[in-house]
């Protein structure tokens, strides 16, 4: 009775191992499902972080180049403004002298016309 007593422990041991041994193959398996996942998604973060990180260098250096194209814009404007002063100030030294010689040549018609009359 002593042998079945233990043949029976035995057997119920080797089920509970058996099961035992099922569960820790699920969790396993399960385990391995859920790292492959955590994988596949730190994959995905790294190459959306790549792409910003890509995408951000390409803008800053489309800004740097605005930034540069902006400057002689700002340059040009400057140039600009002082030949449009330069200019002006020609053509009013030109109305003045102008005006000036005109009145010098009325005013010499004018003794010229009294000189002869």
């Amino acid at each position: 009775m002593s042998e079945d007593l233990d043949r029976e422990e035995v057997t119920a041991l080797k089920s509970e191992l058996s099961l035992m041994s099922y569960r820790l193959s699920a969790i396993e398996t399960k385990l391995d499902e859920s790292l492959d996942q955590l994988s596949n998604k730190i994959d995905l973060l790294l190459e959306r972080y790549s792409a910003t990180k890509e995408k951000q260098a390409l803008d800053s250096q489309a800004l740097a180049a605005a930034n540069q194209e902006i400057k002689k814009l700002e340059t040009r404007v400057v140039d600009l403004e002082k030949d449009l002063v330069s200019v002006r100030i020609t053509v009013t030294e030109k109305i003045i002298y102008g005006g000036v010689g005109g009145g010098l040549a009325a005013g010499l018609l004018q003794l010229l016309e009294m000189a002869l009359n």
